[in-house]
C-alpha cells in the first residue's frame, strides 16, 4: 500500500474509522508558501484542492484548501465558486465569509474530483483533481497565467498588476479631470487600501507599494500619446472635409502655449473635434511658431489644392503659404467689442469695476461665505461672464449691498470701489447694462455652441445687430443711448463679414433667398457658389452612391443589355451611348451645376419650430439630389464660428499642471502631452468618426 502521507486523503467510511481521519489529518503538514511558489504550483500541475465538511460553520462549504506536495497551504485558500485565490491565516474565516456574501457564483457547486460517501456528521476531508496533471504541465509551462482558469488579477505578477494599475489610474485621471498628484496623496491611498481590506477581507495588500508613481504615470502617457498621435494621422486621411482653429494661450507665469485643433467631417456630416497639435511657445519669435504650425500641416498632410481654412482671434498664427486661408473668430471679435465699448465709456467702466471689487470682497470674507456660490465673477477675456456677473448681483442686490457697507465700514481705507458701489449704484441701473448687452449676448451663446455648426449665424447676426443698436428706444436712460451708440461703431469697426460667411448663410435653406441682398450682390453670391461647385466636379468626386434597387436593377439587366448592344451594332447605329444600355435603360443624366443649383433654390423651405435650432448638417445629409452642392455645404459647414475649442481646450490646466516645473522646457513639454492625451483619449475607443 502506498504510503498515505505522498497521497491525498480520500474518506472511505468503509475503510476508514474516524480515528485515522483524525490521526491522518494531524500527520499532514501544514506551511505557509510564498504567492509565487503557488503560482507555479498551479501552473504545474502539483497543487491539489481539498474540499473540507462537516465544520459548523458554512464557509467551508464554499471553500477549498490547497495543498502542495502533500503540504497544506496554510495562508491561502480558493472559492470554488469563482476560483478566486483568498488570504487565509489564524483559522480566521471573517474575509472568507465577506467574499461569498458578495460572491456572484453558486457556493454550494461541487469542485471537480471524485467524491466518496458523505456523513454529516464527520469532519471529512475530499481531494479533488489538480487544475493541470504531469502530463500537460510541460504544455502549459509557457502560456502565461490568464490561461488558468482563476482570476488572472489574482495570480498575475507584480508587474503585471503594476501595469494595470497604472493604466487604470491614467483612465481615472483623464475621464474625471482630477489633478495627477492625486495618485500619489495619501489620503487617497488610504482610501484604496481601505477598499481593498473591505473587498478582500485583510490588510496583508500594501495598496502603496503597487499604485503607480508619477515617472511610471507619465512612462504610460508617453507612450498613449505616440499611439493617439498616429490615430489622429488616421482619422485625417479618412475624412472628407476639415478646418483649423489656432490660437495662443497664457498662463498665470506668462508662459505662452500654442494649440491648434482640427475640426473634421465624413460623408454623413458628422463633425469631429481633435487636438492636432500643442506645443510650448516660451521665449520664441513669431517665424519659430510659424514655422511649427507649417510643419504640423505638413506632418498630417492637410495641405492641399483644395486649401484649408485656419480660424484665430490672431492673424499673427496663420502662415502665408499657399492653399491656406483665414477666417476671423467672431467669439473673440465680439469680446472685443465689448471690451472696447466698456473702455470708451466711463459710467460704463466704473460700474463694471466696482461691481468685480464688491464680489472679490464678499468672495474673499469668510463671514460672508453665503455669496459663494451666488455671485458669479466676471472674466474679460469671455464676455458671456459678463451678464452671469450683473445678473447675479440683480438677483441680490439688497442683500449684496448691507454685506459690502458692512465691509466698508470695518476697512479705514477711505473711498473704495467698494463703498462707490454701495452709494452710486442702483439696481435699475445695472438692469439697464444687461438689457442693452442682451442682443450681444445672445449672439455669444449661439456662436459658441459646438455642437453644430454655426458659420452660417455669422452674416444674420451681424444684421440682427446691426439693426437693433440702430434703432433708438424711446425710454432709453442716457446711459443706454451712449452703449448703442458705441456698440454700433465698434461692430461696423471690427465685425467684418468674409466671404465664406455669406456663402454659409446662402447654403442655410431657411436663409438661401438672402433677402437682405440687391440684385447684384444675389448675383455675385451665387456666381461665388457656383464656382466651388465646378472645382469639386473637377476633381470628379461625389458623395451620393446609387441606390440598392438601382444597383441591384442595373446588374440583373447587363447580360440582356449587352445583347440588345450587339443586336445595335449590327443594325447600323452610330454613336451609340454604351453607358445606357449597360447600366439601364431609365438611367438618369447627371445634372450640371447650374441645374443643382437652381433645384436647391426651388425647393421649398423647410418648415422649422425654431430657426436658430435648425439643423442644417442633417438637412444636407438628406439631400442627395444635389451631390455636387451637397459636398460644398459639407465643406463649409466643417467650418467652426470661432476657435472656443482652443480656448476650452486649457479648462484643465491647473488640474494637469500640479506636479509638473512649468518653467522648465520639460515641464511645459510634459504638460502639453498630458492635455492632448486627455482631449483625445476617447479615440483610443472609438477611432473611426460618429
Amino acid at each position: 500500500m502506498a504510503d498515505e502521507s505522498i497521497s491525498p486523503i480520500l474518506v472511505d467510511p468503509g475503510q476508514s474509522s474516524p480515528l485515522d481521519i483524525k490521526k491522518r489529518k494531524k500527520s499532514r503538514s501544514k506551511s505557509v508558501i510564498d504567492k509565487q511558489a503557488l503560482l507555479r504550483a498551479l501552473q504545474d500541475g502539483t497543487a491539489t484542492f481539498i474540499r473540507q465538511e462537516g465544520y459548523r460553520s458554512k464557509v467551508w462549504s464554499g471553500i477549498c484548501r490547497i495543498s502542495v506536495d502533500d503540504t497544506i497551504v496554510d495562508n491561502y485558500v480558493v472559492c470554488q465558486s469563482c476560483q478566486k485565490l483568498l488570504a487565509y491565516g489564524q483559522g480566521t474565516t471573517s474575509n472568507l465569509q465577506k467574499h461569498i456574501e458578495i460572491c456572484d457564483g453558486d457556493n454550494n457547486k461541487p469542485t471537480k474530483g471524485i467524491f466518496l460517501a458523505r456523513d454529516s456528521k464527520r469532519r471529512k476531508t475530499i481531494a479533488s483533481k489538480p487544475l493541470f496533471n504531469k502530463s500537460q504541465a510541460s504544455s502549459k509551462r509557457n502560456k502565461s497565467l490568464s490561461d488558468i482558469k482563476f482570476s488572472t488579477s489574482l495570480f498575475a505578477s507584480k508587474a503585471d498588476i503594476r501595469k494595470s494599475l497604472t493604466n487604470a489610474s491614467i483612465d481615472f485621471l483623464l475621464a474625471d479631470s482630477v489633478p495627477f498628484s492625486t495618485i500619489c496623496g495619501e489620503g487617497f491611498i488610504r482610501f484604496s487600501q481601505t477598499l481593498v481590506n473591505e473587498a478582500i477581507g485583510h490588510g496583508k495588500f500594501d495598496v502603496s507599494s503597487y499604485l503607480p508613481d508619477e515617472r511610471s504615470i507619465n512612462e504610460a502617457l508617453s507612450e498613449l500619446y505616440i499611439t493617439l498621435m498616429s490615430q489622429v494621422k488616421l482619422l485625417c486621411n479618412e475624412s472628407e472635409s476639415y478646418a483649423i482653429s489656432v490660437e495662443k494661450w497664457k498662463d498665470d507665469s506668462s508662459n505662452n502655449f500654442i494649440c491648434m485643433m482640427l475640426h473634421m467631417a465624413n460623408k454623413s456630416f458628422n463633425v469631429r473635434t481633435v487636438n492636432l497639435h500643442t506645443f510650448s511657445a516660451q521665449d520664441v519669435t513669431s517665424a519659430v511658431i510659424l514655422d511649427e504650425i507649417k510643419t504640423t500641416l505638413e506632418n498630417f498632410k492637410l495641405l492641399t489644392t483644395n486649401g484649408i481654412y485656419l480660424i484665430s482671434s490672431d492673424s499673427t498664427l496663420i502662415p502665408k503659404i499657399p492653399h491656406v486661408k483665414s477666417l476671423n473668430s467672431y467669439l473673440h471679435v465680439i469680446n472685443i467689442i465689448i471690451n472696447n465699448t466698456i473702455g470708451k465709456i466711463t459710467l460704463l467702466d466704473d460700474i463694471i469695476n466696482q461691481s468685480v471689487a464688491v464680489i472679490n470682497s464678499l468672495k474673499k470674507n469668510k463671514h460672508q461665505s453665503k455669496f459663494y456660490g451666488i455671485l458669479k465673477q466676471y472674466n474679460p477675456s469671455d464676455s458671456s461672464t459678463l451678464w452671469a456677473m450683473l445678473q447675479s448681483l440683480i438677483n441680490s442686490f439688497d442683500e449684496v449691498v448691507l454685506a459690502a457697507k458692512e465691509l466698508s465700514y470695518n476697512q479705514s481705507d477711505g473711498i473704495t470701489p467698494v463703498w462707490l458701489f454701495c452709494t452710486n449704484r442702483t439696481k435699475e441701473e445695472l438692469m439697464e447694462v444687461v438689457d442693452t448687452f442682451n442682443p450681444l449676448n445672445e449672439a455669444i451663446e449661439l456662436i459658441k455652441d459646438e455642437k453644430r455648426s454655426t458659420l452660417h449665424f455669422i452674416w444674420p447676426i451681424y444684421l440682427s445687430l446691426t439693426d437693433s443698436y440702430s434703432n433708438q428706444v424711446m425710454n432709453d436712460s442716457e446711459l443706454q443711448v451712449d452703449i448703442r451708440q458705441e456698440l454700433l461703431l465698434q461692430l461696423q469697426h471690427h465685425f467684418t463679414i468674409q466671404t465664406m460667411h455669406k456663402i454659409a448663410a446662402f447654403l442655410n435653406p431657411l436663409t438661401k433667398d438672402t433677402p437682405w441682398l440687391d440684385g447684384g450682390q444675389r448675383k455675385a453670391l451665387y456666381d461665388n457658389v457656383l464656382d466651388l461647385m465646378r472645382q469639386i466636379e473637377d476633381q470628379g468626386s461625389s458623395d451620393v452612391k446609387p441606390s440598392l434597387e438601382q444597383e441591384q436593377s442595373n446588374g440583373n439587366d447587363i447580360e440582356l443589355n449587352k445583347i440588345k448592344v450587339n443586336q445595335q451594332t449590327y443594325t447600323g447605329f452610330g454613336g451609340l451611348n454604351l453607358a445606357k444600355y449597360f447600366f439601364g435603360q431609365n438611367l438618369k443624366q447627371s445634372k450640371s451645376v447650374d441645374e443643382e443649383l437652381q433645384e436647391y433654390m426651388e425647393t421649398p423651405k423647410p418648415v422649422a419650430v425654431n430657426d436658430l435650432q435648425y439643423d442644417v448638417m442633417k438637412y444636407w445629409n438628406s439631400c442627395t439630389s444635389c451631390p455636387t452642392l451637397r459636398k460644398v455645404a459639407r465643406n463649409v459647414f466643417t467650418i467652426p464660428a470661432s476657435s472656443t475649442s482652443c480656448d476650452r481646450f486649457f479648462d484643465k490646466f491647473d488640474r494637469f499642471s500640479d506636479t509638473l516645473d512649468l518653467d522648465s522646457d520639460h515641464g511645459r513639454n510634459e504638460l502639453c502631452k498630458r492635455l492632448y492625451v486627455s482631449y483625445n483619449y476617447s479615440i483610443g475607443k472609438s477611432k473611426a468618426l460618429p
